[in-house]
This record gives C-alpha cells, sequence and structure tokens, in this order.
C-alpha cells in the first residue's frame, strides 16, 4: 500500500462520518464537473468577446483580469481536483480531460499530481514543495518581507519568472512532449485563422500576470502563519469562482471528496477550525500580523523569529 493510500485509510478511520455518508459525499459525478470545465471556458471566451466588441481600453483590461480570475478556476482549482481524480469516476478521464485545465497552462496531469502528492503525504516536511516555497520567498525567516513577497514580486514581473523555473523543475520530459505538441497545434490552428495576436494578448498575456499572481497568493494563504496548518477561506465569491478552493482544510483531511461537496464536508466536519478567513483582507491581517503566536505544531510555517521564541 502507498503512502498516499495510508494516509487516506488512517483520515477514513479517524473520520466522525458512518460509511453510508463517506460513499455519497465522496461519489465523482461527471457531469458536474463537466459543467464546471464548461463554465469556464464559456466565461472566458464571452470576456474575448466582450473586450473585442466594445473596444475600449478600460473594458479590456476588466476582460483581461477576468480571463485570468477564470484561468486559476481552471489551471489550479480544476486541475487540482483532476491531481486526485476527483473530476470523473475513471482516473484516466481526469486525465485525458487535462487538455482542457493542464495543456493549456503548460503542464500535464500527471506531473501536476506527481508533486501534489509529496504535499499530501509528505505535509510540512522537507520533501513538501509548499515548505520549500516558503524558504525561498524568505517567508520563514526572521523578519520576513510580506509586502515585498505579495505584491513587489508581482508588480515587478518576478512572480512571472518563478512560474517560469517552477514549470521547468515541475514537468518530465514526457509531460514537455505532450505540452509541445498540444501547442504546436494550438499555434498552428491560430496561424490558419490569423488569432496568433488573439492567442498572445488574450490568454498568454492574463495567463503570466493575473494567473500567476493569484497561483502565488494562494500557495502564500493556504498554509502560511496557521496554526493547524491550513487556512480555510470560507467567502461566497471565492468559492463559486474557484469551485469552493478555499475549503482547505477539510479538502487536506478528506482529499477524496471532490469539490461541488466542500462546502458540506467543511459545515460538518470543520466546526471550532482555528484557521478561518473569509476573504483576501483576513488573510492579510492572519499573515501579516505578528501578534500571537501558533498553538499547534506546525511551526515550520512561521517565521524563524516567532518559532525560536516558541522554544525559549
Amino acid at each position: 500500500m502507498s503512502p498516499h493510500e495510508n494516509s487516506k485509510k488512517r483520515a477514513e478511520e479517524q473520520s466522525p462520518l458512518q460509511a453510508r455518508e463517506r460513499i455519497i459525499i465522496t461519489r465523482r459525478s461527471g457531469s458536474r464537473s463537466g459543467i464546471a470545465i464548461a463554465r469556464d471556458w464559456s466565461v472566458i471566451i464571452l470576456l474575448i468577446l466582450v473586450s473585442k466588441w466594445f473596444g475600449l481600453w478600460w473594458v479590456t483590461i476588466v476582460c483581461l483580469l477576468g480571463i485570468g480570475v477564470m484561468q486559476f478556476a481552471l489551471g489550479e482549482a480544476l486541475l487540482h481536483e483532476a491531481s486526485h481524480y476527483n473530476l470523473f469516476r475513471q482516473p484516466r478521464w481526469n486525465r485525458w480531460m487535462g487538455v482542457f485545465y493542464a495543456l493549456p497552462f503548460f503542464t500535464t496531469v500527471e506531473d501536476w499530481r506527481k508533486e501534489h502528492m509529496f504535499h499530501h503525504t509528505r505535509f510540512g516536511t522537507s520533501d513538501d514543495h509548499i515548505v520549500q516555497f516558503y524558504a525561498e520567498q524568505g517567508l520563514t525567516q526572521r523578519s520576513p518581507r510580506i509586502g515585498w513577497v505579495c505584491f513587489g514580486k508581482p508588480l515587478s514581473g518576478l512572480v512571472m519568472v518563478e512560474h517560469l523555473r517552477g514549470l521547468r523543475d515541475l514537468n518530465s520530459p514526457r509531460g514537455w512532449i505532450q505540452i509541445g505538441a498540444f501547442w504546436i497545434l494550438v499555434v498552428t490552428l491560430c496561424c490558419l485563422i490569423h488569432g496568433v495576436s488573439w492567442l498572445a494578448f488574450y490568454w498568454l498575456l492574463p495567463l503570466m500576470t493575473v494567473y500567476t499572481t493569484l497561483l502565488h497568493w494562494s500557495e502564500i494563504a493556504d498554509h502560511y502563519r496557521t496554526r493547524s496548518g491550513t487556512r480555510s477561506r470560507i467567502g461566497w465569491l471565492h468559492n463559486w469562482l474557484w469551485h469552493n478552493n478555499g475549503y482547505h482544510a477539510v479538502h487536506h483531511r478528506f482529499p477524496s471528496i471532490p469539490f461541488y461537496q466542500l462546502s458540506t464536508a467543511h459545515r460538518s466536519l470543520q466546526a471550532g477550525c482555528p484557521d478561518i478567513s473569509r476573504g483576501w483582507l483576513d488573510v492579510w491581517h492572519q499573515i501579516s500580523s505578528v501578534s500571537d503566536l501558533p498553538a499547534g505544531a506546525r511551526a515550520e510555517f512561521w517565521p524563524a523569529r516567532i518559532r525560536s521564541t516558541q522554544e525559549e
């Protein structure tokens, strides 16, 4: 039995859910997942048409921001679900449908899943990429420059550079072959319809700016400066836009629960969770405040100055 299966079995044994409830709440629905994928792509296409129709610079900027938001819904929230095989009942369908939520984002479900399983099975250890990410960003130093990491890096373009480096390290040679084949086909089709400029402007531009910034912020918000190790963002808009991506604590406890059941599971199973936020302002207050110490053992997600205070 793999480490992931062992951890999953232990979580299920500790779960307060009865067997019948567990079966119902972890049941996959391909139709609901298909609707989610279609919604995101439909909104992106609609925003492109609205931008072209009005032809106003400020409308175009709003549309580009909206496209980046929906890219995050596809390339983070739904890709994350696919990496757990939570979108479709057959695992291969989660991989095959990556043409809609993985390959357009220069990765594959298989490569993304491999890294993400380390995050779950070796959570909070040196093998966990989130711990490495916090250290690389300087967030575990005695005096972390949180403002620079959260705002200076996105505005300076460094987040884009770091994202591209991350893709280089994430993808396998086989994955790059799949990505290359996909993008050769896409670019060829765009050349035939004289749409290369549209592809660059309406896909690559928001992908390299808005999407990478949202991904950067999400990585920080999920675990940094938490008492329990994981933060849940329960704001309705956040979870409506991004397929319940904010219910992160219950996901870590029960990774087999699909996205459309996470809000129900959160209400049933996360009572008294110490790390709750209702919006980005809440998250900012929690990660920038050093007035209180973490009560739990997840000190690796706190700055070294706080950690040393605990040890004294």
